[in-house]
């Protein structure tokens, strides 16, 4: 008599064959446990989730009756459709922030933050593999889709005026805006909270300017820089640092009217300025958080809501006063967030209030 035996996984199934003599032969299937993903401890779409809210993946064995199994896994590979952050961190003052990716999905749980560049998702695709250790079996959980809902942002449309050189109440030259003369650009921002829980929302505002004057020493003309080195930084000087509004469930209402009035002041107590130069631009981002309780949420944003830009040039004429400006206004552009233009956000952004400086410096 011949006796052997083999495994053989087909199908989620192992079938263990033994053959006792060369005209017998028998198989015997054995059911392989079933692999499932949790959310926060819950089945998927148990419960509605929210765009802003922190979730928790974590596997789960069960039998063919229901009931959990605590066999032991290892080698974990979490497929999760982008992108994946963990958390988008601004500090109290907003004096910096930082936008915190998952970077292994080879761990047991993955913590995560539920977000989307487009205003139109409304899901994500989950998928787990890992081992079924003593066994010497490979699990998949199959494509899961986690669902949820979230606040959309209304498009507002403008265009922002030309830049002048002109002079304020107190008589001090610029180039560029006055806020209560001369607005360079107003926009009243909306957002739809389609949802069953309130949203709050603040906004802030990034700047990058690239500014240079010439400034007469004695018969020599020398050239200083007022710039962000390239990078943007984040403006605490903006009206909307530290405002917040509430949406209701349920509401259609404005967030934020932007007014911004940004300017280059021409002249200089302690120097003699002979022409001047200024390029500006402006990132205004929009951040929203669920508001449920129970829940952990991070910032999130929803959107770039403007992002616009001005220049300009101007010379001082022979008998001391400012001519006439070159100026252009760029667009002004609603953007849907992508990979590409957060990447800005991706970095810690510090704020330092830029001076004018030797452009060798």
């Amino acid at each position: 008599m011949k006796v052997s035996e083999n495994f053989k996984i087909e199908n989620n199934k192992a079938r263990q064959s033994k053959v006792f003599q060369s005209n017998a032969f028998w198989s015997i299937y054995i059911a392989l446990p079933t692999l499932q993903i949790l959310v926060n401890g819950k089945m998927f779409n148990s419960e509605k989730l929210y765009l802003g809210q922190e979730v928790i993946l974590t596997p789960r064995l069960i039998n063919n009756d229901g009931i959990e199994l605590n066999f032991p896994l290892g080698n974990f590979s979490w497929v999760i459709e982008k992108p994946i952050f963990q958390q988008f961190y601004m500090s109290s003052d907003q004096a910096e922030g930082e936008v915190v990716e998952v970077q292994n999905l080879e761990t047991r749980s993955i913590e995560f933050c539920i977000f989307d560049y487009d205003q139109a998702k409304i899901s994500k695709d989950i998928q787990l593999e890992c081992d079924l250790l003593g066994a010497n079996t490979r699990l998949k959980s199959g494509v899961q889709t986690l669902n949820y809902v979230r606040p959309i942002i209304e498009n507002p449309i403008d265009s922002p005026r030309p830049p002048i050189a002109s002079q304020t109440l107190a008589g001090d030259w610029y180039l560029g805006y006055d806020k209560i003369n001369y607005i360079g650009l107003e926009l009243t921002h909306r957002v739809q909270n389609k949802t069953d829980i309130p949203y709050v929302f603040r906004c802030y505002q990034l700047i990058k300017m690239n500014c240079t004057r010439i400034i007469a020493s004695g018969p020599v003309l020398l050239k200083e820089k007022l710039a962000t080195n390239g990078d943007f930084w984040l403006d605490v000087s903006n009206p909307y640092t530290n405002k917040f509004i509430t949406v209701p469930a349920k509401q259609n209402l404005p967030v934020f009217i932007y007014k911004d009035s940004p300017k280059v002041y021409l002249d200089d107590k302690h120097k003699v300025v002979k022409e001047v130069s200024a390029d500006f631009e402006f990132r205004v981002v929009l951040m929203g958080a669920p508001v449920k309780e129970g829940q952990n949420a991070s910032w999130v944003p929803l959107g770039e809501l403007t992002h616009w830009g001005w220049s300009g040039s101007i010379k001082r004429e022979l008998d001391g006063i400012w001519g006439s400006p070159v100026t252009m206004a760029g667009s002004c552009v609603f953007l849907l967030l992508s990979n590409e233009n957060l990447s800005w956000l991706k970095k810690t952004i510090k704020y330092v209030i830029p001076t004018w400086v030797s452009e060798g410096r």
